[in-house]
């Protein structure tokens, strides 16, 4: 499908679907960075509602807990997120990003494993709604669907 684009009056358009696209880069990274507390007030409006395969969240009061109880199983992750689609309709904005991710079990005594070959993948959509605030764009809604996956997530060392 073909866009038609006149520069001059599309601006504030792409303006804002560079800002959607923003959010969910950092939304991506921070689950690698581990930055929940700093960075998910940024990025969320205060009544937020996500839903990860392992729980769904509303508020963003505790949000940082549910994202560290999600996190915990893995060591290092690499989260990938692109192809961000943006679809914005004055104040409020949909979105869909695909996603690939690399998590790297833990072992239940991690500090003694040698093992670093221990990996969970997983491949799938992460969709949403965006608002405009006065703190500007944050997400409303995020829900991450899986597709598929590869590894054990309930890897237990022999």
């Amino acid at each position: 499908m073909a866009l038609d684009i006149d520069p001059p009056s599309d601006l504030p358009h792409f303006i804002d679907r560079a800002a959607i696209s923003e959010l969910v880069d950092r939304y991506s990274k921070l689950f690698d960075d581990r930055t929940f507390s700093e960075t998910l007030p940024t990025l969320f409006t205060d009544d937020a509602f996500v839903e990860l395969p392992s729980g769904e969240h509303r508020g963003l009061d505790g949000l940082d807990k549910f994202h560290e109880n999600v996190m915990a199983p893995f060591g290092p992750t690499q989260h990938l997120f692109t192809n961000t689609l943006v679809d914005t309709a004055g104040e409020r904005a949909s979105f869909r990003t695909n996603t690939y991710v690399t998590h790297t079990v833990l072992a239940a005594a991690e500090s003694q494993s040698s093992d670093k070959g221990n990996y969970f993948l997983a491949g799938g959509t992460l969709t949403g709604t965006a608002l405009r605030t006065t703190r500007g764009w944050r997400f409303e809604k995020v829900v991450l669907d899986v597709i598929w996956r590869q590894g054990n997530l309930d890897f237990r060392p022999q």
